[in-house]
């Protein structure tokens, strides 16, 4: 009876303990899963924050190109806006001076 109860014990205690390693097991494989997970979740979120800046970065390249293209047409307008005014106060002037060479040729 005794060698009995000492063998069920012994079941018992190796039953909790098989039953204690495969629960830490299980524990320890979800613990891994969910750092694969958590790392997996960190490394989209670092792939998704670089695809962000870069397409922040090339916005902005497309944006400053956009800017000088515009200063550039702004130049080439203003340029010809002078270059017209240069011109009609050249045909003002030369209007001027055919006008005053006709009246002195004539009046003289």
């Amino acid at each position: 009876m005794y060698m009995l109860g000492v063998y069920l014990l012994g079941v018992y205690l190796l039953g909790v303990y098989l039953l204690g390693v495969y629960l830490l097991g299980v524990y320890l494989q979800g613990v891994y899963l969910l750092s694969v997970y958590l790392l997996g979740v960190y490394l989209l979120g670092v792939y998704l924050l670089g695809v962000y800046l870069l397409g922040v970065y090339l916005l902005d390249v497309y944006l400053l190109g956009v800017y000088l293209l515009d200063v550039y047409l702004l130049g080439v307008y203003l340029m010809g806006v002078y270059l017209m005014g240069v011109y009609l106060l050249s045909v003002y002037l030369l209007g001027m001076y055919l006008l005053g060479v006709y009246l002195l040729v004539h009046l003289c």
